[in-house]
């Protein structure tokens, strides 16, 4: 399989992404929270710039990895299936 290939889209790759990201999306959301509020790191909260930049890097993040992910998990699932 090449590479174009695995990451072609079908509805199966897009509805596993779909609930991947959502999820990947609130993992990113909570984390960024613990980031923005977090003592250990700053007293107090860190400028709003630092806050948005973190949640967009981690929702970009989120985004690839949970395209791969659905790409890899359908891969497996055609392979078991042979």
């Amino acid at each position: 399989m090449d590479l174009k290939k695995f990451l072609k889209p079908d509805w199966r790759k897009i509805v596993i992404f779909v609930i991947l990201f959502i999820i990947f999306s609130f993992l990113s959301l909570i984390l960024s929270m613990i980031y923005i509020c977090s003592p250990s790191i700053n007293i107090g909260c860190p400028p709003l710039g630092i806050e948005l930049g973190v949640f967009i890097l981690l929702f970009i993040i989120s985004f690839f990895i949970s395209y791969l992910l659905s790409c890899l998990i359908i891969w497996i699932y055609d392979k078991v299936k042979k």
